[in-house]
């Protein structure tokens, strides 16, 4: 880290699926958004990214732009809380059984249609 003054440091973060990591917090800005940087990152791997950082207002941060070097603002993603989590597991437990039953209807249909075949046989 590179102290700018007395409250602002350059530091390096990094661009993870998870959102911009600096000093063990995670930001978020509409751009990293629309851009799918985050998306990137979880199939790409992370990858670096240049912070500006005033120690008075740690909820927010500049992020250097990688491509064109402008600076953008970004705030603190809340920690999830406990009934957050358990919220975001009976999200997924939901998908979970949408997947299990497309699985069985698919089998199924395809158990029905070789019993279908089957008879045609006789």
């Amino acid at each position: 880290m590179i102290f700018i003054d007395n409250k602002k440091v350059l530091g390096i973060g990094q661009v993870t699926e998870k959102g911009v990591e600096f000093k063990e917090l995670f930001y978020s800005c509409d751009i990293a958004i629309k851009k799918r940087w985050f998306e990137q990152a979880r199939v790409n791997g992370p990858w670096i990214a240049f912070v500006i950082f005033d120690q008075n207002t740690p909820d927010k941060l500049l992020l250097i732009e990688p491509f064109n070097h402008e600076p953008i603002t970004c705030y603190a993603i809340k920690r999830i809380t406990e009934s957050a989590l358990k919220l975001e597991r009976y999200f997924q437990s939901i998908q979970q059984l949408k997947t299990a039953r497309s699985y069985s209807k698919s089998f199924s249909k395809y158990n029905h249609r070789q019993k279908r075949d089957d008879m045609k046989k006789q």
